[in-house]
């Protein structure tokens, strides 16, 4: 199983879209709209949840907090879904108490993961997990300069691919990569950090309950690593997999790679590359090893074995 140290720093999350849920009955629509208790989320904490229309497919997924000094609650998700989401939000705001607002180009959000990092003057801090480790959101409006402020607390922004080399090693999907629309949350391995499987109706829960029940999906999130055997080989996106050295014309693909990474700790091992990817239920056990090309005319395939899950947080 790979390790990852934890990482030291903050980063903008510029690529989010934000909304501010207010009325009396706030609380309790949207706890009918997603796929986490609402009601039970302790103040200055986030919760990650998804929204699914009535078949349980994967509409948007999202981050949640109550907001620390008005009655209302936060949301923000991928700046892709800014209008869908929206939009699905509010269509069944009808004889509700509650009304949405798009925030989106009042505020901005930096996350800190440094535990002992001073304290960083913000309109709100918030607990979250985005990364595979605890961390702060922090809210701040849209004029505050977030190098300028960071740079006074001399503390260092992480880069792009510290961030994913993060993401990937912890199994964290991400929208447009690993999660798309019609996608089954259980799939992409989402139930100990988005579903409460506890709480009451949502749409589509009847669809999530029942795969719970039946214990199976037809594809699975899975964590892969390149063996070192196959040298300098590139991967690239989008990439199909199939069983090992069964690459040849005619033959179906099992599953798709979604994100590849080189950790920073294997720069000089180039053989040490990871990857997350979907594969058919039957072939997403630990140690089986697939073949991956770019095109499945490739007479040269990339052999990688499935490793361990990582173990998910609940927030």
């Amino acid at each position: 199983m790979p390790t990852i140290k934890p990482l030291q720093g903050w980063t903008p999350l510029p690529q989010r879209t934000r909304f501010l849920l207010t009325g009396g009955d706030r609380v309790r629509y949207l706890n009918g709209q997603i796929t986490q208790q609402v009601d039970h989320l302790p103040p200055g904490q986030a919760r990650y949840a998804v929204i699914t229309n009535h078949k349980g497919q994967l509409e948007a997924d999202l981050y949640f907090a109550h907001h620390p000094d008005t009655d209302g609650i936060l949301i923000d998700a991928h700046l892709d879904l800014r209008e869908s989401l929206f939009t699905r939000i509010d269509r069944y705001i009808i004889a509700d108490d509650a009304e949405l607002t798009d925030i989106t180009d009042d505020w901005q959000i930096a996350h800190l993961l440094d535990q002992k990092a001073p304290t960083v003057n913000a309109s709100f801090h918030i607990q979250s997990n985005r990364f595979g480790q605890p961390g702060t959101d922090l809210w701040l409006l849209k004029d505050r300069d977030l190098n300028n402020l960071f740079q006074t607390h001399q503390i260092n922004q992480l880069s792009p691919q510290d961030l994913e080399n993060q993401r990937i090693t912890q199994g964290i999907p991400q929208w447009h990569h690993e999660l798309t629309p019609g996608l089954l949350p259980p799939e992409a391995r989402l139930e100990p950090r988005a579903i409460d499987y506890q709480k009451g109706c949502y749409i589509g829960q009847e669809i999530i309950s029942r795969i719970k029940s039946a214990g199976k999906v037809n594809r699975r999130l899975v964590l892969l690593r390149r063996d070192s055997s196959n040298g300098n080989t590139e991967l690239t996106l989008p990439c199909p997999l199939w069983p090992a050295k069964q690459t040849q014309e005619g033959a179906k693909p099992i599953g798709t790679l979604t994100s590849i990474t080189k950790p920073a700790e294997a720069q000089t091992n180039a053989s040490e590359v990871l990857a997350l990817g979907y594969l058919k239920s039957q072939h997403a056990e630990v140690g089986i090893q697939v073949s991956a090309a770019p095109t499945i005319e490739t007479s040269n395939p990339t052999q990688l074995t499935v490793l361990p899950f990582p173990a998910s947080t609940n927030s």
